[in-house]
């Protein structure tokens, strides 16, 4: 068996950062390629979301398993003030590997890296997984795993696809267009005023990324707030130390 893992969603200052995991045999590879499984980057919304469906139709008969972990704006704001994102995508990438674990033997793990140290984050990510009474047969992390490695592509597209849909939805809730999240989307641009008017940013942002506090700054008179533990927040003083 071999689990690959990717995530979507790293550089938006709106919505959730969401990992992908999916197991199924490695002889199976030759599948996910006839479906046109492929780093979902170079597919187009609509043919994601056909392969997505194929992947979970298929899956059923095969046994395949795949999931889909949603780091919020809130976990993400808490994490920065604290150990960091790429932590906080080593806790989700074990998160989701553990919810795909087979109960047959151990599986290789392909990962599509998330620290500029490949090695490092396999390593951490291994880690996670040994704390958990998880060891895997091998782990393979690398940058742009996604476009070498098939059971990776296919992670790939259950997370784009996961975080396209939240963000949809979201924008249907509000009634606002808000484009990818992207801070350079025309459409994130224009929805951001919308959801800073009250007195604190709307709780689907995250507060604490440098677009965000621009944002709120063009608006209000004070600094933008920071997120507490608890969930509700407190003003940014001069002493805090500056978002990421």
């Amino acid at each position: 068996m071999r689990i690959g893992v990717d995530e979507a969603g790293r550089g938006p200052c709106l919505g959730p950062l969401v990992i992908g995991a999916f197991c199924a045999p490695e002889d199976d590879a030759e599948l996910l390629r006839d479906i046109g499984v492929r780093d979902s980057k170079r597919l187009t919304a609509l043919r994601r979301a056909a392969i997505a469906t194929n992947l979970r139709t298929m899956g059923e008969d095969r046994g395949w398993a795949m999931t889909t972990v949603e780091l919020t704006p809130p976990r993400i704001d808490l994490a920065l003030a604290g150990a960091g994102l790429n932590h906080l995508e080593i806790e989700g990438f074990v998160e989701a590997i553990s919810e795909v674990w087979p109960s047959s033997n151990p599986p290789l793990v392909s990962l599509d890296a998330c620290d500029v140290d490949e090695d490092r984050f396999g390593r951490r990510v291994a880690n996670g997984l040994r704390a958990r009474g998880l060891d895997p047969a091998g782990v393979a992390s690398k940058h742009g795993m996604d476009d070498h490695d098939l059971h990776v592509g296919a992670a790939s597209i259950l997370a784009k696809t996961a975080r396209d849909a939240s963000v949809k939805a979201l924008s249907e809730e509000l009634g606002i267009a808000l484009g990818s999240g992207y801070p350079s989307d025309p459409a994130t641009k224009n929805a951001l005023p919308h959801l800073l008017q009250g007195p604190e940013p709307h709780p689907d942002l995250r507060w604490s990324w440098a677009t965000i506090e621009r944002a709120w700054s063009s608006i209000h008179p004070g600094p933008v707030p920071v997120r507490s533990e608890r969930g509700s927040f407190r003003q940014r003083s001069l002493f805090d130390p500056p978002s990421s």
